[in-house]
């Protein structure tokens, strides 16, 4: 039998998939504890002390503890001559080098043209636009020849190249920039590799007049003749020529970002207030340095009253939260196990969860507003919230007990934020109980809302007149009391109804008012199905009947049961003349191949998932149609084509319905009422004994074949089903007495007339024969 259904599953798709992962179930989890770790960890902000510059100070405010802070002011002026000390960083350019290098380079290759040119008696002729021709051309007889003296000697040369490239890696800085800085300014020079080397006074780096005559002097250093003044100021200008601006650039973002830095490292100038001492004194004019006073003094206050630090605090509550939400899981997971296994209701148990949290800290801030507005006692915050929002919600989808504890979940996160948090949990509890119990067997939405109403006003009033007579301040309560409650039960209700409606349409989630809207026997496929397929259609009367009365007898969604009753069979409009039921009399399948027969018949859950999703019915419906047969294996054609084919030629696959199985105990009751009704049209003489026997043996098949192996029913659910379908069959089946027979003639019998006018030869009927 395992093997057997083993064989007709089909491998999970990735929505199955998802349904069913265990990472989904952790990160709804992670959410939850997220969002309730954030509104329990939200600063508040009641020890707050607010005045604005200019204002004069209504009364003196003494400190209540010994605090100190920064003094922003003195910091910033501090910071501001330390950044001013700052050196200036120049960066050298590799590509301005490279450029003087080579310009160097073109005006000694010229000199040796030149005075090649001239050693010949030829004239130098320079080109246009070609600076190192021109500054060869330019250069005297008496300077030519010290030139040619030094490129003419390897070692002068040498010499001379190096100094040149020594006095490029120290960098050069055009007059303009140095002159625009002070002499005792230092400066720091970032090389071609990005190293800063050390600071430096600015008079230390040289200028491209200042790096020509070092090159020169060093180079000429020896060098005699009588016009060696002369020659060397040449060469200088030339090397000017070179050099041009330099190889220097000031690097204002690097410079300025090192002045940052050496700013944030000045530590802050603190200032020290004492306990007692005054921080305002009455009437006197807020400064600026007062606001920065009290900033330090709010914060202190709100570091005060936490009692311990924030990682403790962020752990407690981790750990606090964590202990609810998986309390709430394991209560729920032996409640309604059915629930646990579905990632799509834990994530819809999950967002009302949050919502709720997160409503509850809305109203929260709402009333610290409303209370500063109109002097509110703090008190009444315990009967401002909306608690029973998530309790009325998962009442009426999932029932009261996972809506009592998903509310004390809520409550729990809520009461945390209290001072009184006792108070705020038994309130909680209250309504939420109250809340749920209310709305649980609410049948329209009207009904809904008027219940949801009632029950939270109702509850909350309860619970805060128990508090009245403790308050010493009961007088003065009683106004908000009243109010207060009847503005939250108001306000709950509505926004229960507007979640409802979303969470219906988003979730396609069934509930009782929703699908009370489905039994209206005029709904466009019922009607359908009354005319197209007659039989299939008092079929699904029968069917619903016995699942509804089942489903009261057992302690089951009755309505659940009715609704995707009368729908479990629309498929069967695809083809109603194959089903015995719509063609009494006439055989469909007598010239059909078994196989076929049974496609047809298969194909009935296929066809009745297209109109259902046409007709936009409900997710239960759905599944309804999809898993009212499980996997069950069509008999008679099997065995139709086993006597054909042969025992061993025909395959169980091809004969059964695809399922999957049922698991929501009303889709189990309708199949075991579905079986039940139409194996019990087949019974000659139906009485009680063998309806009774009937049904024990098709029960006893559907165990045996597996069909309940997902079922959430109960052996004492399962035998009160029993019980209560014999009675209902009998009842649907039971006979009459036997009216006599009256064979006196009537002279005024209209219908005998009638009757004899029809059947006289040449009126249509046939003669009789001998």
């Amino acid at each position: 039998m395992a093997e057997r259904n083993k064989a007709t599953e089909k491998p999970p798709s990735f929505g199955e998939k998802l349904e069913h992962s265990k990472f989904v179930l952790v990160l709804m989890l992670l959410m939850v504890l997220a969002v309730s770790l954030i509104v329990m960890i939200i600063p508040e902000n009641d020890a707050d002390i607010h005045f604005v510059a200019g204002q004069y100070s209504p009364y003196t405010l003494f400190s209540k503890l010994d605090f100190s802070g920064e003094d922003k002011l003195k910091t910033r002026a501090l910071r501001e001559q330390v950044a001013s000390q700052a050196p200036y960083y120049f960066k050298i350019q590799p590509e301005a080098s490279a450029q003087i290098t080579e310009h160097f380079q073109d005006f000694f290759a010229e000199l040796r043209k030149r005075g090649n040119a001239e050693n010949k008696g030829a004239k130098y002729l320079p080109s246009p636009g070609d600076s190192a021709e021109n500054l060869a051309a330019r250069l005297n007889k008496n300077t030519l020849d010290c030139l040619l003296q030094i490129a003419d000697n390897p070692v002068q040369m040498k010499k001379m190249y190096s100094l040149f490239e020594g006095a490029l890696n120290n960098g050069i800085i055009s007059n303009e920039q140095k002159g625009s800085l002070t002499w005792d300014k230092h400066i720091r020079i970032i090389d071609a590799y990005k190293r800063q080397r050390d600071s430096v006074p600015m008079r230390e780096i040289m200028t491209p007049l200042e790096a020509a005559k070092s090159v020169v002097n060093a180079t000429l250093e020896y060098y005699n003749d009588p016009n060696k003044d002369a020659i060397l100021a040449s060469i200088e200008k030339t090397l000017v020529s070179i050099i041009g601006n330099g190889n220097l650039a000031y690097d204002q973002d690097f410079t300025e970002a090192k002045k940052e830095e050496m700013a944030n490292m000045v530590r802050p100038v603190m200032f020290e207030i004492h306990k007692g001492q005054p921080i305002l004194e009455k009437k006197s004019v807020v400064t600026d340095k007062d606001l920065m006073i009290l900033e330090a003094y709010n914060k202190e206050l709100r570091k005060t009253k936490a009692q311990s630090g924030p990682y403790r605090v962020i752990l407690e509550n981790i750990f606090l939260c964590l202990a609810i939400i998986i309390f709430t899981g394991i209560y729920i997971y032996h409640v309604h196990p059915e629930m646990v296994r579905s990632n799509r209701t834990i994530w819809l148990l999950g967002l009302i969860t949050i919502a709720s949290i997160l409503l509850n800290r809305v109203f929260l801030d709402l009333f610290k507003i409303i209370s500063e507005q109109y002097s509110i006692p703090p008190n009444v915050i315990y009967f401002a919230l909306p608690l029973g929002f998530s309790a009325i919600i998962v009442s009426v989808i999932y029932g009261i007990r996972a809506a009592l504890f998903v509310g004390l979940l809520v409550t729990t996160i809520a009461s945390l934020q209290m001072n009184n948090p006792f108070q705020m949990m038994l309130t909680g509890l209250i309504v939420n109980g109250g809340a749920g119990f209310a709305v649980r067997y609410a049948t329209n939405y009207r009904n809904f809302f008027v219940r949801a109403f009632l029950g939270t006003m109702i509850s909350t009033l309860i619970v805060a007149f128990i508090f009245l007579w403790r308050d010493t301040e009961g007088e003065d309560l009683c106004f908000w009391i009243l109010v207060f409650p009847l503005f939250t039960g108001l306000l709950t209700a509505i926004l229960a109804q507007l979640a409802l409606f979303v969470i219906e349409f988003m979730f396609d989630v069934s509930t009782t008012m929703s699908l009370l809207i489905y039994s209206d026997y005029n709904h466009p496929l019922l009607k359908r199905l009354q005319f197209e397929a007659p039989g299939t259609y008092h079929h699904s009367l029968m069917v619903s009947t016995l699942a509804e009365q089942a489903a009261q007898e057992v302690g089951l969604n009755h309505i659940k049961a009715r609704v995707c009753a009368l729908f479990h069979d629309v498929g069967k409009l695809s083809q109603p003349d194959y089903f015995i039921e719509n063609s009494p009399g006439a055989d469909m399948h007598r010239e059909l191949n078994p196989s076929m027969s049974a496609m047809i018949i298969l194909n009935h859950v296929k066809y009745g998932l297209e109109l259902a999703r046409k007709y936009k019915l409900k997710k239960i419906i759905r599944d309804t149609i999809m898993q009212h047969h499980g996997t069950d294996l069509i008999l008679y054609f099997y065995k139709r084509a086993q006597e054909i084919h042969g025992e061993h030629n025909v395959g169980e696959n091809e004969f059964r319905y695809q399922g999957p199985l049922p698991s929501e105990k009303e889709i189990v009751l309708i199949m075991l009422a579905d079986c039940c009704e139409a194996a019990s049209r087949s019974l000659e003489k139906p009485t009680p004994a063998s309806i009774d026997a009937l049904v024990k043996e098709l029960f006893r098949k559907k165990i045996r074949d597996g069909q309940l192996d997902e079922a959430n029913l109960t052996m004492k659910e399962l035998a009160g089903i029993r019980k209560s379908f014999v009675k209902t069959l009998s009842s649907m089946m039971h006979g009459r007495i036997a009216y006599p027979k009256d064979d006196s003639k009537d002279e005024d019998d209209l219908f005998m007339e009638s009757g004899k006018e029809v059947s006289a030869p040449g009126n249509g009927a046939p003669e009789k024969t001998v």
